[in-house]
C-alpha cells in the first residue's frame, strides 16, 4: 500500500501505514495524502462508489434535509478508542466530493480527532458546520484560512 501510494505521487510526509484494513491505531495519515488521492481517483468508479448523503451507505443518515443532500459523495471512516482518557485520541473522518451548483466539483477532507470525536454529538457540529460552508460555495473564506492546524 505504501509503495503503490509512493508510486502515484501522493505526498507521505506525517504519513504511516500499517495495515490496509485503516483499522490500525498506528496508522496515521494527513489531509493533504487523503486529498490527493481523492485527486487520483475522482472520475473512477472508485469515486462513484462512494456512499451519497443522505441516501447511501454511512451517509445515508447524514446532511439529510440540506442542500448537501444528494450531492456529496464521501468515505467516513471511525476510530473509537475506549477508554478516552488514554491516548491515541479516536478519529472521526470525511473525505469526498460535492458537485457546486455551478456544476464543478469540490474536493476535501476533514479529519477529526480527540477523545470521543466519534460520538456523534461531538462530530456532528463540526461536520454540519463544514457542510454550511461546502453548501455556500463559492462564497465563504479563503481557503488558506481554514486549512490544517
Amino acid at each position: 500500500l505504501d509503495r503503490m501510494a509512493r508510486s502515484w505521487g501522493l505526498p507521505m510526509d506525517g504519513v504511516r501505514l500499517v495495515d490496509a484494513s485503516g483499522l490500525s491505531s498506528d496508522n496515521r495519515l494527513t489531509c493533504a495524502a487523503l486529498l490527493a488521492l481523492l485527486q487520483r481517483v475522482e472520475g473512477t468508479p472508485i469515486a462513484d462508489s462512494l456512499p451519497v448523503a443522505g441516501s447511501t451507505g454511512t451517509l445515508a443518515d447524514q446532511f439529510v434535509g440540506t442542500p448537501l443532500e444528494g450531492r456529496l459523495t464521501a468515505k467516513t471512516g471511525t476510530l473509537g478508542n475506549p477508554p478516552v482518557d488514554l491516548d491515541p485520541p479516536a478519529v472521526k473522518g470525511l473525505a469526498g466530493f460535492l458537485e457546486t451548483t455551478e456544476g464543478s466539483t469540490i474536493e476535501f477532507v476533514m479529519i477529526l480527532n480527540g477523545p470521543d470525536i466519534d460520538d456523534p454529538d461531538k462530530f456532528a457540529p463540526y461536520w454540519g458546520a463544514f457542510g454550511d460552508r461546502l453548501a455556500a460555495y463559492p462564497s465563504g473564506p479563503d481557503p488558506t484560512t481554514v486549512g490544517p492546524r
